[in-house]
């Protein structure tokens, strides 16, 4: 279903299903490597972007989409999103009151 949806939603791969079905070995060489989304994709490599790829990876190897989401923003927002400060536990624990919501995120 994710992918007749993604065929629905993106024009490149719109004949995605068929594209699948046509070269079943190939996309199931792709489908299971431990890292789909930074291997040649069958019939789509040098043809996606960042976020289409983020996209294919999504519909066919859930699993693997943070990883793709990760490159996607490393390339379109920058590396600095993806890199989160360390929570001072002791720090944080000096600031706290007992009148003091602490609120983690």
């Amino acid at each position: 279903l994710n992918v007749c949806e993604l065929s629905n939603t993106f024009r490149l791969f719109s004949v995605l299903p068929d594209q699948i079905s046509h070269h079943l070995e190939a996309w199931k060489l792709w489908y299971d490597l431990e890292s789909p989304e930074s291997s040649t994709v069958p019939d789509y490599e040098g043809r996606m972007s960042t976020f289409e790829r983020l996209a294919l990876v999504r519909a066919v190897r859930q699993d693997r989409t943070l990883v793709s989401a990760s490159e996607y923003i490393s390339e379109a927002l920058s590396q600095k999103y993806l890199n989160f400060a360390v929570l001072d536990i002791e720090a944080t624990l000096k600031e706290s009151a007992r009148t003091l919501a602490l609120i983690h995120i």
